[in-house]
């Protein structure tokens, strides 16, 4: 196996963490490797022990190890979007409930994974996540590492096999030496809450004895802000429940109403716009979280960033300017040859006829690049039902075409394309 070693980019009590760059026979690969001296490598072979036994994409992977004389090199995937702590630090609150969502949905994926397999984690907490991306985009994803002190279900209450946190050990682990399953949903809860206020849990307490004292044998978990969403409460309560017979196991905690995807897309009542004009569809009745630009007047002197109002608004005011009227000069490039077909209409045929409706349009021929204004025909309203005759179809468009500022629509063409 050939690699090739780079700049250390972290460090712990159980060795180094530099870039590497590992060659295979199918491909060369960016990998985090950790490296430790051999007499004392053991959390790294225990890792790997337990990764092999792995496969979810909420788990870092394991791609390989080496064993020297000197020491213990373990190539990891290398996860550029660093930790779930140094965002919550970065931010200097707490996330928002919806990124908290997504990346606690993730870690109980990675949870899961590590429990049917028969390992219980130990060591849950924010810095051992790693977040696949820097940004807060749907495509970031929360992987679980740091699997040193993992071990299997069958060695979880040996008093010499305690390990951890304090800040984020369990009330059984603290004061029955019993660390499990449980255990780790414990300590994820502690981890959902430090992404919900920013703040570590147990931060009123200053020294480790009281807090062992707090967590071991005290009546109450971590404070939890009554600011939070009732979704948001009642979750962390499920993780939290001092009692670890009923608190919730991963599989039921991604059923819970606060990470589940089902329930959450159910809730989403957005309908799509049957057309350009219908886009007020989309916020006119969401205008208080609409997050889009404003639109301005600047015929007022508002400058760049003015009211916000809906889209129907912005075109009402648009088409119905009194102060500027459309300027119809125009060159060729700006339009497109289309055959159009002459169609009379008279009171007589249509036994009368509401004349600010009529329509004027071309013979049945190629137009020449350029359009008569007298096609252009003032509408009352900005809207007309589309009519279906026979095998044609009538289609209103709006026409924008004004001076340099864009700032008036004020006619609508009314065309016939032959759908033939």
């Amino acid at each position: 196996m050939e690699w090739e070693k780079g700049a250390c980019i972290g460090q712990g009590s159980f060795g180094t963490v530099s870039l590497g760059t590992l060659h295979t026979r199918s491909e060369i690969q960016t990998v985090a490797v950790k490296t430790a001296p051999f007499a004392s490598s053991w959390s790294l072979q225990n890792e790997q022990r337990v990764l092999a036994c792995l496969d979810s994409p909420h788990v870092v992977r394991c791609f390989a190890h080496e064993q020297r004389a000197d020491a213990y090199n373990l190539f990891l995937e290398y996860v550029p979007g660093g930790s779930l702590l140094n965002l919550i630090q970065s931010r200097g609150h707490g996330l928002s409930e919806l990124e908290a969502q997504t990346h606690a949905r993730g870690i109980l994926q990675g949870i899961l994974c590590i429990h049917d397999a028969g390992f219980v984690h130990c060591d849950i907490k924010p810095h051992n996540i790693l977040l696949s991306s820097s940004s807060s985009s749907s495509s970031c994803f929360a992987k679980i590492i740091d699997l040193g002190l993992a071990k299997p279900k069958d060695y979880c209450h040996s008093f010499l096999s305690i390990r951890g946190t304090p800040l984020y050990m369990s009330p059984e682990t603290v004061r029955a030496k019993r660390q499990d399953e449980a255990s780790d949903i414990w300590a994820f809860g502690c981890t959902v809450l430090e992404m919900l206020t920013g703040k570590q849990p147990w931060r009123e307490v200053d020294d480790l004895c009281s807090l062992l004292l707090r967590i071991g044998y005290g009546d109450e978990g971590p404070e939890v802000p009554l600011d939070l969403s009732e979704k948001a409460r009642d979750f962390l309560g499920k993780c939290l429940f001092r009692d670890p017979e009923k608190r919730w196991t991963a599989a039921q905690l991604l059923q819970h109403p606060f990470v589940d995807v089902k329930v959450e897309r159910e809730n989403t009542t957005i309908e799509t716009p049957r057309s350009v004009l219908d886009c007020d569809l989309w916020c006119s009745s969401l205008a208080s979280s609409c997050d889009w630009d404003c639109y301005c007047d600047r015929e007022h002197g508002k400058g760049n960033r003015g009211e916000r109002i809906s889209t129907f608004d912005r075109i009402r005011r648009l088409a119905s300017s009194s102060q500027r009227r459309p300027n119809w000069s125009f060159s060729s490039v700006h339009w497109i040859d289309v055959k159009r077909r002459e169609i009379k209409e008279s009171q007589e045929q249509e036994g009368g006829s509401d004349s600010s409706t009529s329509r004027v349009v071309a013979e049945d021929q190629p137009s020449v690049s350029g359009a008569n204004p007298a096609s252009f025909v003032s509408m009352g309203s900005f809207f007309q039902e589309l009519k279906e005759e026979e095998e044609s179809m009538y289609i209103i468009s709006p026409v924008s075409h004004c001076d340099d500022s864009m700032n008036s629509i004020h006619n609508f063409l009314s065309l016939d394309f032959n759908m033939n």
